[in-house]
């Protein structure tokens, strides 16, 4: 829960653990990570770990970690391993499905669909393994039924009209494919 800070060493371990008890079991299965959730870029250190969000920490209410830190630490201490794809879930939040990351349209966090490509690079250009990434939750939120709009202290509900959520996620899937 958030009570207790991430650490990616412990995942890990149970990672590890299980993928050993499912492929003996079934050598064929996949084994696909827990999902990362973007969490966005955070700029402190605790406890030796970077991007790190935790109680003490500036204005941390809770222990939160950003994600390609997280996935860095994993794979540091061995989990490239232990899985055959990695799960993420490239949410769209309210950027367009082709927002580059690091364009003004993903935010100052990177929060948009293609924000999967940062992950793709860590996993494959700084760590040098081949498992494809999983989107294991995807998608773009809609304005509630009253209409509301997204509060502005809420930056992790962002949403778009139903039209744009449509077009965002078929398009997504085609870019996906290709």
């Amino acid at each position: 829960g958030w009570g207790a800070p991430p650490n990616a060493a412990d995942y890990t371990q149970g990672l590890c653990r299980a993928y050993a008890t499912i492929k003996a079991a079934d050598p064929d299965a996949l084994v696909v990570s827990a999902g990362l959730a973007p969490t966005g870029r955070i700029p402190f250190e605790w406890q030796g770990h970077q991007g790190y969000c935790a109680p003490g920490v500036s204005w941390c209410p809770v222990y939160y970690q950003d994600e390609r830190e997280f996935l860095r630490e994993m794979l540091r201490a061995g989990a490239g391993a232990c899985f055959d794809a990695l799960g993420y879930h490239p949410y769209g939040f309210s950027a367009p499905y082709d927002a580059a990351p690091g364009s003004s349209a993903c935010g100052a966090n990177d929060f948009c669909f293609r924000g999967v490509e940062r992950i793709h690079a860590i996993l494959h250009d700084e760590f040098g393994l081949p498992q494809p990434i999983w989107a294991t939750e995807f998608g773009w939120g809609t304005m509630d039924k009253l209409g509301r709009e997204t509060p502005a202290d809420a930056p992790f509900f962002n949403y778009v009209n139903e039209n744009h959520q449509a077009q965002y996620i078929l398009e997504a899937y085609r870019m996906a494919q290709e």
